[in-house]
């Protein structure tokens, strides 16, 4: 889970600015609701800047064209090309079938293959979803329950017209894996059992270890997630940047991201985490870094689609960029979810040319003094 609202608070928090004004477009209500008409939408509407006169240019794509599925191999290959991953959260059938259909978007400018690389069911449906005040209300059935209908979302697509299938990972719910390792064990081989997931991600540190490597062991792959962990916020004082205000902290931050990454890790989630700290931890890791509020270095950033798209009118985290207001959307699309769609393919775009986040808008900085100590004293424990 990340942080999301309800519940942020106001340190992490910015009031989400809809729109001030409404464009206006021509409606292309003829053309067929698939990606193909968003994209001839698109293009006819600049076409009528420049010439009226201009025909619109619709690719083909070719029917019963198989989906390509995304592999672990595939995220390898982007780490190693350092192209970064996309990842958004999916916590039912329509959304999961949104995050697919975002490839099927074409841009002349991205760098890299389009669309989402990652599909996280993760427990931030408790708040955004459930309306639950806290992720460790939410119980492995409820959890369950959604993730089936994510993996139906995804499994949707694979026959029809060529999409990009993302992997999907799982969050280990809070009071499903702490009691003991047969515990997660059983959790995480039921929850492959019942949505064929990729992998399973978990909140924590070192004591994970035993975990982690009983289920690499069965290859199960696991990501893991450290720095704010929202499953632990009574612990942290709440929804907090880690590792700005103490050298000590920061320093456990590295070590345990190493400890993970040993354990056998296939990938790490760092949630808000001053960008002084990221810059000194990404050399020394091996696997993929998924920032979130964790400025641009790190190798992929994921955010929650709800506040990414401004579904709620409650307050969203600092580190969430309102696309709503800069670009020139089509309010006229038809159905809602080309709004989506749009605003999920310039989030792709943003991240793969690390155009998104900005330093200072979107990120954390480190206290002066605590920063001064850890130059002059060293990062490591």
């Amino acid at each position: 889970m990340f942080i999301s609202a309800p519940g942020s608070s106001r340190l992490l928090t910015k009031k989400f600015q809809p729109p001030r004004r409404r464009f206006q477009f021509k409606t292309y209500s003829a053309l067929p609701l698939n990606s193909i008409s968003l994209l001839a939408a698109d293009q006819a509407r600049n076409s009528e800047s420049k010439s009226k006169s201009q025909p619109i240019k619709v690719p083909t794509i070719k029917k019963n064209q198989p989906s390509h599925l995304v592999t672990f191999k595939t995220l390898n290959e982007l780490h190693l090309e350092k192209v970064p991953i996309t990842v958004l959260t999916a916590h039912d059938f329509p959304t999961a079938r949104i995050l697919a259909m975002s490839a099927s978007y074409p841009n002349p400018t991205l760098v890299g293959p389009p669309g989402i690389d990652i599909c996280l069911c993760g427990d931030s449906l408790a708040n955004v979803s459930l309306g639950y005040s806290s992720t460790t209300q939410l119980g492995l059935e409820e959890f369950s329950y959604h993730l089936k209908a994510v993996r139906r979302g995804l499994d949707s697509l694979k026959q029809e017209t060529f999409y990009r299938i993302p992997l999907l990972i799982a969050d280990l719910p809070f009071g499903s894996f702490e009691e003991s390792i047969e515990q997660g064990m059983r959790t995480a081989i039921k929850l492959t059992q019942l949505a064929q997931i990729d992998g399973v991600k978990i909140e924590g540190g070192p004591e994970l270890v035993p975990l982690i490597e009983r289920l690499t062991s069965y290859g199960i792959p696991v990501v893991a997630h450290i720095g704010l962990t929202p499953q632990r916020t009574s612990l942290l004082g709440g929804f907090r940047v880690q590792g700005h205000d103490s050298s000590i902290k920061a320093r456990q931050i590295i070590a345990d991201a190493l400890q993970l990454e040993k354990a056998g890790c296939v990938a790490l989630v760092i949630e808000a985490v001053p960008i002084e700290l990221v810059d000194q931890l990404i050399p020394q890791l091996s696997i993929p870094v998924i920032g979130i509020g964790a400025g641009p270095a790190t190798d992929g950033q994921v955010l929650v689609l709800t506040d990414l798209v401004g579904a709620l009118d409650t307050p969203i985290p600092k580190f969430v960029p309102n696309f709503t207001s800069s670009l020139n959307l089509n309010f006229q699309a038809r159905p809602t979810w080309e709004i989506g769609l749009q605003i999920i393919n310039e989030y792709v775009t943003q991240v793969r040319l690390r155009k998104f986040p900005q330093v200072g808008q979107h990120t954390y900085q480190m206290k002066p003094n605590v920063l001064q100590e850890l130059q002059r004293k060293g990062w490591s424990q």
